[in-house]
């Protein structure tokens, strides 16, 4: 599903990527670990376009991203991405409803009817059914992640991606969140990256799990490779946050 080939990126003189490779397969989900400041977010935004490489290319679906313009680069956006950004990023001047169809309103001809129709459903799939009048500030830290992530696959994307997805719930809401990823992305059978430091969700969730650590992807496999792996860095990082 995406290809990532000897990715570079330099960040106000800082060399962020320094030769990223990975492939990430479709219908599954991909985890993308590291420590804060490595460059995790930066990586997902080459992914859905929003940076662009000093070097290196990222192959979607079989389509070289290099060599779009930025309309070949929406188009594409719009077609194949879904996202969940950190703490959920919804529009606090918009109501539940109006924050789930907002895609659909801008970017389809769908009817009122229509649209209606695909909120109260993608609602119903994240365990938030009636909710749709109201506002963000009326909801949890979970419940907003729910929202955003019926947000991010309204228009039934081939790939949806989310930045941290758990930052900042407490464990209870952290575990429901992540059973919610994992049982929407095995109801829908689509493509989700994960970019993560939490180790439980990246584990639990993910069918291969890529380490990046100093602008590289040092290993990467299921989870059981990865716990067995021999590279110190791995198992450093993978006991400092399980039991540090």
């Amino acid at each position: 599903m995406i290809e990532i080939i000897n990715l570079h990126k330099s960040l106000d003189g800082v060399e962020v990527l320094r030769g990223v490779n990975l492939d990430i397969p479709g219908a599954k989900t991909t985890a993308i670990i590291g420590s804060s400041g490595t460059g995790k977010s930066v990586l997902l935004k080459h992914i859905i376009g929003l940076l662009k490489p000093d070097s290196g290319t990222i192959i979607v679906d079989g389509v070289d991203t290099s060599e779009l313009n930025g309309r070949e680069w929406n188009e594409l956006r719009k077609d194949k991405f879904g996202m969940l950004f950190q703490e959920g990023a919804l529009f606090d001047s918009m109501n539940v409803f109006e924050n789930v169809a907002f895609f659909l309103e801008q970017h389809t001809k769908l009817s009122k009817e229509e649209i209606a129709h695909k909120v109260g459903e993608k609602l119903e799939l994240v365990g938030l059914p009636n909710v749709e009048h109201k506002m963000p500030s009326e909801l949890s830290g979970g419940m907003k992640r729910r929202v955003a992530l019926a947000r991010a696959i309204i228009a039934s994307p081939h790939i949806v991606l989310f930045d941290e997805p758990t930052v900042g719930l407490d464990p209870i809401i952290c575990a429901s969140i992540i059973d919610l990823i994992k049982q929407t992305q095995e109801q829908l059978g689509i493509t989700f990256v994960m970019v993560t430091h939490n180790i439980l969700a990246g584990f639990s969730i993910a069918q291969k799990i890529a380490m990046l650590h100093e602008g590289r992807i040092i290993e990467s496999g299921t989870a059981e490779e990865m716990r067995n792996c021999e590279n110190p860095i791995v198992q450093n990082f993978i006991k400092n946050i399980e039991f540090g």
